[in-house]
């Protein structure tokens, strides 16, 4: 759907995460090992990550990470979507998230 790969996942620390799939693609890993971010998502080379912390993995928190997610793909892109295309791919984002927490039936929390 989208010229950017896009990995969502459910981890025990995204900032652990981060540094991991940094590292192994080569790149600088700037996130503090201490770092207690409930969820991060970046952008590196036509990819686009969002790793959520499973204890703390909530509706308003997918809603802002998936937010943050959509800017990244169209940044790389280079394009200023309508509203309507940039609400679609929310919704598709969305969906892959929910399909996710359904599958590894993960508790959300409130």
């Amino acid at each position: 759907m989208f010229p950017v790969s896009v990995t969502i996942m459910v981890v025990k620390s995204p900032a652990k995460t981060y540094n991991h799939v940094q590292a192994a693609r080569g790149c600088a890993t700037d996130r503090d090992k201490d770092d207690t971010a409930a969820a991060i998502t970046w952008r590196n080379d036509g990819s686009v990550y969002v790793a959520f912390e499973k204890s703390s993995i909530s509706h308003d928190l997918i809603a802002h990470e998936l937010n943050h997610a959509a800017e990244n793909i169209f940044e790389y892109i280079e394009s200023e979507p309508s509203k309507e295309i940039y609400h679609y791919v929310i919704g598709y984002l969305t969906a892959r998230v929910y399909r996710l927490i359904k599958k590894y039936k993960i508790r959300l929390h409130k």
